[in-house]
């Protein structure tokens, strides 16, 4: 996840050794309060002490990547900063967007009876493809239509 982060006043900055840390005190009979409100495409923090009010926004981000929840797709043309979670996968055919730089990921896992049957473009692969089973969790991480593909570890 990415934050974008706007200031309203200028942020300062004390050079502090730790030892020092111990000592620092705020003012007697005031005790700081923070308040988070919604803004639109984030949120707005003020925090109030003996200074005053400061205020920043947290941004949502501009990049922040689309979360997509299917069962049981037969087909997906993917999208670049996305992340896909698939469940009760038989028979699926993936594209791939037509930009020259796009990411994706995936979390798939297979349906518990029946052939399973994964088809992708034109790929390259880190560690070889994928040979997926019935009842199967793999992560699928794409980047240029370059596959690094894992089966998920059983929880103990």
């Amino acid at each position: 996840m990415r934050l974008n982060v706007r200031f309203y006043e200028q942020e300062q900055r004390l050079p502090l050794r730790f030892a020092e840390t111990q000592t620092l005190k705020g003012d007697p009979g005031f005790s700081p309060t923070v308040a988070v409100a919604a803004i639109p495409g984030g949120h707005r923090l003020t925090v109030t002490d003996a200074g005053g009010e400061q205020r920043f926004d947290v941004l949502d981000g501009e990049n922040a990547p689309r979360l997509v929840t299917l069962d049981a797709p037969t087909a997906i043309a993917l999208a670049d900063n996305t992340e896909y979670r698939l469940t009760g996968v038989a028979a699926l055919t993936l594209s791939y967007p037509a930009a020259d730089h796009w990411s994706c990921w995936l979390r798939l896992t297979t349906a518990p009876v029946g052939a399973v049957t994964v088809t992708l473009p034109t790929s390259r692969y880190i560690g070889g493809a994928p040979t997926l089973g019935v009842g199967e969790t793999w992560e699928l991480s794409i980047r240029d239509g370059v596959v690094v593909a894992g089966k998920a570890e059983a929880a103990s």
